[in-house]
């Protein structure tokens, strides 16, 4: 018998954890979390989203905004103190229920409450707010400004009906019965297939969302990590990542162009690497005798699901090329060293005010190419 996706209806009721809050310094984020925090390579299971959020340190998202954009984005996104931190939509929030169904699904009913099917939208302030009286203090309710103030106003009123007949809609976010549907079916996919979805039973729970954290050699900075799962497979140590994806087939024209657009490869070379850093710590969480991690082979693979068909058979898994990860391994250096320098200099620089020649991708100057033929 296969595992089955919780429903949110009969998931117990709790805070979850929001989206990134500001970064604690370790001495205040080692209080308010319990956990102590030291200069050591150290592997945290069980250690809530919030407070990873909250742990100061340089992670992968951060190097590949340096890389994929530049400073100036990754200071926007990740560390302007005025952004905002909009919930989860569209393909991210689908991506994060299947992670919560398939690592955390104790949680599921937490975080995430459907939204009826009949919900309208939340009125504005604007929108309620009463049309204007005449001069005599009486309103004309034959106007269109009138009707739209008083379907604002039944809209409210829906919304005050279900928020008192819920109290979780304060802290879970609602999520239209559809997006809900597919995150479920999506890791329900991954529990089907029939090599992988052994791997994400529940006696390996503690080996999911594992935090890694470790100061870095070169420039003392403190660097993070959150695993989804990690595994011993034998003589391997399999680092598992799970994608949403539009398109999972094999081929440059697969997954493999998610991959090199989101720079996928860069995290992993630095998650595989943080294994390697974290390996004593991981040793004892793992229960294996000292050293046991020092020489043993790493495998970084993504388990890519075709949104489209979220099906066993439409699930691909990719591991990460040897080549792929010696190449990976100096850029996301790069980053690091580009991200220190901005912390040191207060300078977060954008795009380079000198004009460059464009470059096209191969199959832009191909395309290209064979127009100036065809009009030759």
């Amino acid at each position: 018998m296969t595992a089955t996706i919780p429903s949110p209806a009969t998931a117990t009721e709790a805070s979850p954890e929001t989206a990134a809050p500001a970064t604690l310094s370790d001495a205040t984020w080692s209080a308010v979390w319990d956990y102590p925090l030291t200069e050591s390579p150290q592997v945290f299971s069980g250690l809530p989203r919030k407070a990873y959020d909250q742990l100061d340190g340089l992670n992968a998202s951060l190097i590949k905004q340096v890389i994929l954009k530049s400073e100036a984005h990754a200071w926007r996104e990740m560390r302007d103190p005025d952004r905002e931190h909009a919930e989860d939509q569209g393909a991210f929030l689908v991506g994060n229920i299947t992670h919560t169904c398939l690592l955390e699904p104790e949680l599921f009913g937490e975080r995430y409450l459907e939204l009826p099917p009949d919900a309208p939208s939340r009125p504005t302030a604007k929108q309620l707010e009463g049309p204007k009286p005449r001069k005599d203090g009486t309103v004309n309710t034959e106007t269109k400004s009138y009707a739209a103030w008083q379907e604002a106003v039944s809209r409210q009123a829906w919304w005050e009906r279900f928020e008192r007949d819920n109290s979780k809609v304060a802290t879970a976010q609602l999520v239209p019965a559809k997006e809900l549907a597919l995150g479920r079916a999506c890791g329900q996919a991954v529990l089907d297939h029939p090599a992988i979805g052994a791997v994400f039973a529940g006696e390996f729970r503690h080996l999911n969302e594992l935090t890694l954290t470790w100061v870095d050699g070169v420039t003392g900075r403190r660097m993070k990590c959150r695993l989804d799962a990690l595994r011993l497979m034998g003589t391997r140590l399999w680092v598992g990542d799970l994608k949403t994806a539009m398109n999972a087939a094999p081929g440059p024209d697969g997954f493999a162009r998610d991959a090199e657009r989101h720079g996928y490869l860069l995290s992993a070379a630095f998650y595989l690497d943080a294994t390697f850093y974290c390996r004593e710590a991981l040793e004892r969480l793992m229960g294996l005798p000292d050293g046991a991690l020092i020489g043993i082979e790493r495998r970084f693979e993504w388990i890519a699901i075709e949104k489209a068909c979220p099906r066993p058979e439409f699930v691909g898994r990719y591991f990460m090329a040897d080549e792929h990860l010696e190449a990976a391994r100096p850029v996301v250096r790069q980053g690091i060293d580009r991200i220190v320098r901005a912390e040191e200099t207060g300078w977060w620089p954008g795009y380079d005010a000198a004009a460059k020649p464009l470059e096209l991708p191969a199959y832009g100057y191909t395309r290209l190419q064979r127009l100036a033929e065809a009009f030759a």
